[in-house]
């Protein structure tokens, strides 16, 4: 196993990735969400968090999908298909990888 020596080039490489991190949650979970933006969410370049309601206070947005479990666990791939649009359409440029968490 060798591992890689970090030379200023390859520090500049690793700094110049930029991480778009995505989270799913429900209207019940804003102290979590919270939580989540104060540690790790706050080291990612972008953060966004899906609900089913939209609360500038929480920093969550409505973001709807398909399915008659809206809001529910069983509805989960579906709000994440829903996310995977919204950020291919608002970020696919501006970030190198995305993270996507719930």
């Amino acid at each position: 196993l060798q591992v890689a020596e970090l030379n200023e080039t390859t520090m500049e490489t690793f700094s110049s990735i930029k991480v778009f991190c995505a989270i799913y949650t429900h209207p019940g979970r804003n102290t979590l969400t919270d939580a989540i933006r104060m540690t790790w969410g706050g080291r990612c370049d972008g953060f966004m968090a899906a609900s089913t309601e939209t609360n500038h206070d929480a920093g969550t947005i409505d973001l709807p999908h398909f399915g008659a479990w809206q809001g529910k666990y069983e509805g989960i791939w579906q709000k994440v298909r829903s996310m995977i649009g919204y950020i291919y359409d608002n970020f696919l440029n501006d970030y190198d990888f995305f993270f996507i968490s719930g």
